[in-house]
């Protein structure tokens, strides 16, 4: 799977990493930093270069907290919308791919322990 999602975003210049990243703050407006970093499992300083790599891109905006100056807000430009969005598009394509030889009930059941396994 992993080659496979590799593939995927290969094209659109956007690596794994980046994409946990942005889908992240979308689904995590306000999380910070070192959640992100906790999330991911990946070092702090590797993440800070991460997002920098993405504001620099113009993907990603990042802004002083203004409740606690020590934290930065961390959102998706409008650029980064749409990115992740064709990205999304494309990894749905990829599981569709992948996954063709399943069954409905199938899928239902993998879901069903993925989300078991995550609890």
């Amino acid at each position: 799977m992993m080659q496979h999602f590799r593939g995927a975003l290969r094209d659109r210049q956007i690596r794994p990493a980046e994409y946990s990243v942005m889908a992240l703050i979308r689904a995590n407006p306000l999380a910070t930093q070192a959640e992100l970093a906790s999330a991911l499992a990946i070092k702090r300083p590797n993440l800070v270069g991460l997002i920098g790599r993405l504001e620099r891109r113009g993907l990603l905006g990042r802004e002083i907290d203004a409740d606690d100056r020590r934290h930065h807000s961390l959102s998706l430009t409008r650029k980064g919308s749409a990115a992740l969005g064709r990205v999304d598009a494309l990894v749905r394509d990829m599981d569709r791919r992948v996954t063709r030889c399943w069954t409905s009930a199938e899928r239902a059941v993998l879901i069903e322990l993925l989300q078991r396994f995550y609890e």
